[in-house]
């Protein structure tokens, strides 16, 4: 990035750079994940600009800014979606002064980001339905796919505060959400993470996921020291198992083992 009157500028490319993006259904450990990045020293925005946490549903802080919310939201509600009514959501294919605008607010956002000349992060699981069109706006981006298994999902969702759901209709967002990143993300190199994987083993996962985040072009991160990991990873925070009578179809069952499969490489792999 250029620098200019002490204010981070685009590269010659007009895009930003040194950019992490956490994707992931909600309640997937994204917040977990993007909480860690933080540690290690990247940069998600000042407190009063960040979603303060819930103290059930997210008590550690969701790490997800205001202003990339409400611009999701505001996309998602003027192309006739929201967050959890999103069949038949093509993000190819939406309105093209919607998209004008979101890009307008995104480089706001971007803008905001850039200014602390660190690598920089962005969170926030509707990231899944609109990544392609923050991709235009960014310099090789790190991107990350925090994976869950589904029925846990459905079983988190169903004790927070978001609504009333059946677990399989969680379930077929969870499908949505992810298929929708990973078909923004073809041919690129995605680093997976897996959220129980982070809390039965966190030394070793932070350490595949900030030598994960250099391998694709981040520099300047630490790995947090352990006192700080279990300061603030609790596996006490995992609370939700899936329900006995609650099954995946069998392309769901699929997704889950091709993620879970990619979560076990010791680098980042190809969409």
């Amino acid at each position: 990035q250029l620098r200019v009157g002490g204010i981070a500028e685009p590269d010659d490319s007009g895009k930003f750079a040194n950019g992490i993006l956490v994707l992931g259904m909600h309640r997937s450990g994204t917040s977990a994940v993007a909480g860690l990045i933080r540690l290690a020293g990247a940069y998600l925005g000042e407190p009063d600009e960040l979603l303060p946490a819930h103290s059930h549903d997210n008590p550690t802080g969701y790490w997800e800014r205001n202003d990339v919310i409400a611009t999701h939201d505001a996309m998602l509600e003027d192309s006739g979606y929201k967050w959890d009514r999103i069949a038949g959501l093509d993000p190819q294919r939406l309105r093209a002064d919607s998209i004008a605008t979101l890009r307008m607010n995104l480089r706001k956002t971007l803008d905001a980001l850039a200014m602390a000349a660190r690598p920089w992060l962005s969170k926030d699981p509707r990231l899944c339905l609109l990544l392609p069109q923050w991709l235009p706006l960014i310099e090789t981006p790190a991107c990350i796919i925090v994976v869950r298994d589904p029925r846990e999902v459905a079983a988190s969702m169903r004790d927070g505060p978001r609504g009333a759901y059946t677990s399989h209709y969680l379930i077929a967002l969870w499908e949505k959400y992810l298929h929708s990143a990973l078909t923004a993300l073809q041919g690129r190199s995605v680093l997976f993470v897996d959220y129980a994987a982070l809390l039965e083993a966190p030394e070793a996962e932070c350490r595949r996921l900030i030598h994960g985040l250099t391998d694709l072009g981040i520099r300047d991160l630490r790995i947090p020291k352990a006192d700080e990991l279990s300061a603030f990873l609790d596996p006490h925070l995992r609370r939700s198992r899936p329900k006995s009578h609650v099954h995946l179809l069998p392309p769901q069952t699929s997704m889950l083992e091709w993620l879970q499969t990619r979560c076990a490489a010791s680098a980042p792999q190809t969409v």
